[in-house]
């Protein structure tokens, strides 16, 4: 009976070890994982950042000149005195 408890004793701290061992290695890679994710996220924010920024851009380009837009207000000050007056 003694030897018996021992043998189980054994199998079930192999078992213990086994399975902390794999534990270990998911969360290792879960780990591996987040990290990646975290640089994604970060990498498509500034993505946005930028494609934001350019379509304001391209906004601001394709915008008519004239009364009351910013290009047309600074011409109209160039053209008061022959010299920007602000």
């Amino acid at each position: 009976m003694n030897k018996q408890l021992e043998s189980y004793s054994l199998t079930l701290e192999e078992k213990v070890e086994a399975r902390t061992r794999e534990l270990r290695e998911k969360n290792n890679y879960l780990k591996q994982l987040l990290d990646e994710l975290h640089r994604t996220q970060t990498q498509m924010v500034e993505s946005e950042k930028m494609s934001a920024l350019g379509q304001m851009v391209a906004g601001v380009a394709t915008k008519p000149v004239g009364k009351g837009t910013g290009i047309g207000f600074i011409n109209q000050l160039s053209d008061c005195d022959g010299k920007t007056s602000w």
